[in-house]
Order: C-alpha cells, then sequence, then structure tokens
C-alpha cells in the first residue's frame, strides 16, 4: 500500500511540474493581451496527458496488486516519467512554431483590427518599459484605440493594461513579418533603436513620429538618424536648435512643438518642510554620453542633508543604474548615511515617478539629461552637477544648463549653492528665459498642442 501510495504522489507531482513547464511556454510565446491568442494544449495532447497519467496510475494499482515487485514499478513509472515529459516539451515546441500565426491572429483580431496608430518598442537591456509607460497617458488622451507593440517578451507584461491599448509581442520573430495592424496611419517611438529603421523601412506608407523619452542636452537628443523619421516631435526651439548647433543637418519642415504633455501643473502652495530631490542619469555606452553623477552620489546626498533647512532628501538613481559597478557600494553607503543622518534622507519609491518628484521638490539635483528640462518648465531652481568638468566654453554647448547653478567637479559647492537657491535665487531670471526657450507651447493647456499635432495625422476622434 506503501508503494501504491508513493507512485501516486510521484504522478501528481509530475503532473504538477508539466503544468508549470506548459505555463511557462505560454507566457514566453505570449504574443498579446488579446482574447484566444495564447498557446493552449492540443485536443489530442490533452487525451494523451489523460491516457498517460490515469494509466499509468492504473498500472501502478494492478502491478502492486499482483506483487510484480519493487522494480517493475519503477520501471513504469521511469516509462511515464518519459512519456509525459516529452509530451510537455513537445507542447512548448509547438508554442514557439505556431507563435508567428497566433501574431498574425492579434493583429487581425476584432480588438486591434481598428487601431489607428501603434507605439513601437525595442529595449533590449531595460527591465522597465518606461520609454512606453511615460507617453501611455498622453497617447490615450488622443482617443483613439491603438496598439503598443514590443521586441522583448519580458515588457509584454511589464506594460500597465487599458481599455485604450492593445499589448503585442513578436519576441522571438522576424522583424520582416508584418508587426502592425493594417489599419494603422502612423507609428510613434521614444528611442532610437535600430529596430526602429526595420519597421520605418517595412511601411513607408506610415507616418513614423519620434518623441524621444525626454528632451535632454545629451547626444541621444540630436542623433542623426532623427531623418529618417517623418516628423520630430520637440518640446520647443531649443530641442530644434540642438541639432544645428551640434552639426546635425535637419530639415526644419520634420519639426513639430507639442511641448512635453507628461507635465502636471505644479504645485506653487507654500510647504511646511523643504524637499530636495537628487536624480542622476545614466552613465550611458559611451564616454560622450556619461554625464552621470552616481559615483558622486554619497557626497552630494550628504551635502545635502547637512544643509540647514533642507528637511527632506529624495534618492532617484536612474532606472538603469543597476549595472553599474558601484550599484552596490552606492547602496550600502546610503543606507549608513540614511541611518546617521538627522534629517529624512530615503530612496523614491517604485511607483513615484519623476513627474510627482518634481512637484514635490523645493530645489532638484542632477545632470545635464532631460530630466532638469522637464523640471525647468514649474521654474524651480536647480543645481546641475559637472562630473566631467566642462569649462564655461564648453557648457555653451548645453543651454539647460544656463537656467540652473553649476557644481563643481568635485560637488564641494552643493551646500553653498542649495542655500542660494532657496533664498536670494539670483538665476530666477535667467532660468525663466531658458524656460520659454525650452518649451514651445507654455500659452497653452498642457498636452494640447501634443493632441492637435497627432490628430493633423491620424484624424481626430468621432465624438
Amino acid at each position: 500500500m506503501t508503494d501504491i501510495f508513493s507512485a501516486l504522489i510521484f504522478i501528481l507531482l509530475v503532473e504538477l511540474a508539466c503544468v508549470a513547464i506548459h505555463k511557462r511556454g505560454v507566457r514566453a510565446t505570449r504574443v498579446s493581451d488579446v482574447q484566444g491568442t495564447d498557446h493552449t494544449l492540443l485536443p489530442i495532447s490533452k487525451i494523451l496527458v489523460l491516457a498517460v497519467g490515469g494509466g499509468t496510475a492504473c498500472l501502478v494499482i494492478v502491478a502492486a496488486s499482483l506483487d510484480q515487485g519493487f522494480w517493475s514499478l519503477i520501471a513504469t513509472l521511469l516509462v511515464y516519467l518519459l512519456i509525459r515529459i516529452s509530451i510537455a516539451l513537445q507542447d512548448v515546441s509547438y508554442a514557439r512554431k505556431t507563435k508567428s500565426l497566433r501574431l498574425l491572429e492579434a493583429l487581425s483580431a476584432p480588438e486591434t483590427a481598428t487601431a489607428r496608430f501603434a507605439f513601437f518598442f525595442s529595449g533590449p537591456h531595460m527591465l522597465d518599459p518606461y520609454h512606453v509607460t511615460m507617453w501611455l497617458e498622453p497617447l490615450t488622451s488622443l482617443g483613439h484605440k491603438f496598439v503598443v507593440v514590443v521586441a522583448e517578451q519580458k515588457h509584454l507584461a511589464n506594460i500597465p493594461p487599458s481599455e485604450a491599448y492593445h499589448r503585442i509581442s513578436f519576441a522571438g520573430l522576424s522583424i520582416n513579418q508584418r508587426v502592425l495592424p493594417l489599419s494603422c496611419r502612423a507609428v510613434f517611438y521614444a528611442n532610437n533603436s535600430m529596430t526602429n529603421i526595420d519597421v520605418i523601412r517595412r511601411n513607408p506608407s506610415l507616418e513614423h513620429i519620434q518623441l524621444l523619452h525626454g528632451d535632454s542636452d545629451k547626444p541621444p537628443s540630436f542623433n542623426p538618424v532623427a531623418k529618417a523619421y517623418s516628423r520630430l516631435f520637440v518640446a520647443g526651439k531649443m530641442a530644434i536648435d540642438r541639432y544645428a548647433r551640434n552639426g546635425v543637418q535637419v530639415s526644419d519642415d520634420l519639426f513639430v512643438v507639442v511641448g512635453r504633455p507628461q507635465l502636471k501643473p505644479f504645485e506653487t502652495t507654500k510647504k511646511d518642510a523643504t524637499t530636495v530631490v537628487y536624480m542622476t542619469t545614466w552613465a550611458g555606452n559611451f564616454e560622450d554620453t556619461n554625464f552621470s553623477s552616481f559615483t558622486q552620489a554619497i557626497d552630494i546626498l550628504r551635502a545635502a542633508s547637512e544643509c540647514d533647512g533642507v528637511d527632506e532628501v529624495i534618492f532617484k538613481p536612474h532606472p538603469v543604474s543597476y549595472k553599474d559597478s558601484n550599484w552596490e557600494t552606492v547602496r550600502q553607503r546610503f543606507s549608513e548615511l540614511a541611518k546617521n543622518s538627522k534629517i529624512q534622507i530615503r530612496w523614491a519609491e517604485h511607483d513615484e515617478s519623476p513627474f510627482e518628484l518634481y512637484a514635490k521638490a523645493d530645489v532638484l539635483i542632477s545632470d545635464i539629461s532631460s530630466t532638469i528640462i522637464d523640471y525647468l518648465y514649474a521654474g524651480k531652481p536647480y543645481i546641475v552637477t559637472n562630473p566631467q568638468g566642462f569649462s564655461n566654453e564648453e557648457l555653451k554647448k548645453y543651454p539647460s544648463v544656463a537656467g540652473g547653478y553649476l557644481c563643481e567637479q568635485d560637488v564641494g559647492n552643493v551646500g553653498k549653492l542649495l542655500r542660494l537657491a532657496l533664498s536670494e535665487d539670483p538665476v530666477a531670471e535667467t532660468r525663466e528665459e531658458v524656460r520659454q526657450y525650452a518649451f514651445g507651447d507654455l500659452n497653452r493647456p498642457i498636452g494640447a498642442a501634443f493632441r492637435e499635432a497627432c490628430w493633423e495625422i491620424i484624424g481626430k476622434p468621432v465624438e
């Protein structure tokens, strides 16, 4: 009886393991959130599973009742194991083979067949698809159904679901097959992934609109590949001039000034506590894109926490800072600093967006990046780090710096700059001039220019 019980438990565990393999295969080959496009077990596979599992259980009971011996029981279970695992692996293989067909079904389904536009994204080295999520609200405000198409499987589940759009993945498939609904009139992009060029090449009749994931003075914001797109949506005149200033000749016809539709009206009421927010950019893949002060983070945070009048310091490193070789050291030293500080020093919460932090900050400390330009919209003071030690002449290439207070290369003057920014704020007038230069929609409701520019391309929704 003990042998029968143990054998049945073994069969149950194998079945549970195979179910887990099936579920993992479904997740790994998922092509969309459209109902009916996930892989499912074939009817014949379901019959085989029931037959093999049930048949083996019966054989075990019969063998035990006939006293066929221990090794006979083991042989029966091993044969069952091999057959059942083979069925599970064949199931996963079939899921991969049908992925292309299921993708076409997802793109032709009633839910997606009327999508007016697509948002295409490829970010193989990113854990968080924030390039996508930061644009979902502005794109949803257009009032049209659309699809978000991702090149990597991991991003499919990390994009929040919505009734306004459907999520599509072609991970593991060729970009040369159809990855967009036939109804699309335009494709939006938020980075300069080379996969974008394949999409543009395969869909020459569509409008291809580069949004980028922020307006900054860094090289990605004047990448020569911009000329491949039909339109370049930019925040203001500063973004347009940036290309010419860096020797990238782009036709004026490509630029469309839309402001920054993600931004919200900022609080102007006086708070009881003074908050300093410190946000770093990432080091980039090349020296000319490395503006990050991440390795100086602890010195900057300490100086901010020791500044008179500061009640709270919030630290939000760039989402890919975890790849930095100094990540663990900074994390440990941050914990020690926060533990011994007389004021509150904390990490930004995972769901605390940059735009929420802009509203909380009285002063922002950041690197040359889109962060300071977005924050510039609020008109509040900011401090710019200078880890590369750029000279005044070199800094002319980065006009957003002019509206802030510049750190010394060794960040030794952070405390002094904070006191100045929180009191006299002598840069206020210049900052307003830079603000007007950066944003081309200041005299309009936030997002209005963006919606109008999009509707000109994809049409206005029928009310």
